[in-house]
């Protein structure tokens, strides 16, 4: 009887520990997991953001150094027939 008071009381014990103690640390890990995985995603698609601005980047200053050579090819053209 005493045993099975004993175990008893120890079983509320330990069942408002985790109640108490463990139950609010775990909803805090979860909430904190979820928010790590929402800023993972959203990183994601800034690095995609971020690359594609470079291709474009890159796009423009290729078109920008073609446009520069034709420019200095019409110019010594120009400058041979004066």
């Amino acid at each position: 009887m005493i045993g099975t008071a004993v175990f008893g009381g120890a079983h509320k014990l330990i069942s408002n520990l985790i109640d108490k103690v463990l139950n609010p640390i775990n909803q805090n890990l979860k909430k904190l997991n979820k928010n790590i995985e929402d800023w993972n995603e959203w990183h994601k698609h800034a690095n995609k953001r971020f690359e594609d601005g470079d291709k474009h980047f890159i796009h423009h200053d290729e078109q920008l150094q073609d446009h520069e050579r034709r420019i200095t090819n019409l110019e010594e053209k120009t400058n041979e027939y004066r």
